[in-house]
């Protein structure tokens, strides 16, 4: 179900003054985010913390695809905001994932543009993506990189 919600933009941009460059990076290519195609924000079941997810296009140097993590430098951050403040920022809907990686079931709220919202979530789908990009004859990798946010 698509809904409105207004309050969704505010509380990125609080979240993303916030955190800072306190997030923790598992690979430092992750920086090169060339287009942002929606956010996942919302409560993790099993730690009290807001979590956001970036769906993002990146390129890395030596080509490889990987899911990871990627540092919020202040070039991301601007990037992020821009589409938050956007006319991207259109739909959403309440979901519910089941995060293979962690082996938990978390909330999150949604917002997505219509390119990225069959996109799944999943940290482990690096043969995926692969098939994926064969497929669409794309030179980006669409990604779901998970960002763990401080606790609020």
């Amino acid at each position: 179900m698509l809904i409105k919600n207004p309050e969704f933009s505010q509380r990125i941009s609080t979240w993303l003054d916030q955190v800072k460059d306190r997030v923790i990076t598992l690979d430092p290519f992750y920086t090169n985010v060339t287009e942002i195609l929606g956010l996942q924000m919302g409560i993790e079941t099993s730690h009290p913390r807001l979590s956001l997810v970036v769906w993002a296009k990146y390129h890395k140097p030596d080509g490889s695809i990987m899911s990871r993590d990627f540092t919020i430098t202040p070039e991301v951050r601007e990037t992020i905001r821009r589409f938050v403040e956007s006319d991207k920022m259109a739909e959403g809907q309440y979901v519910n994932t089941f995060d293979q990686w962690h082996h938990k079931v978390e909330w999150r709220f949604k917002v997505a543009t219509k390119e990225a919202a069959g996109m799944r979530y999943n940290r482990n789908l690096e043969s995926e993506n692969e098939i994926n990009l064969k497929r669409r004859g794309n030179t980006l990798v669409d990604i779901a990189s998970g960002i763990s946010a401080l606790v609020l």
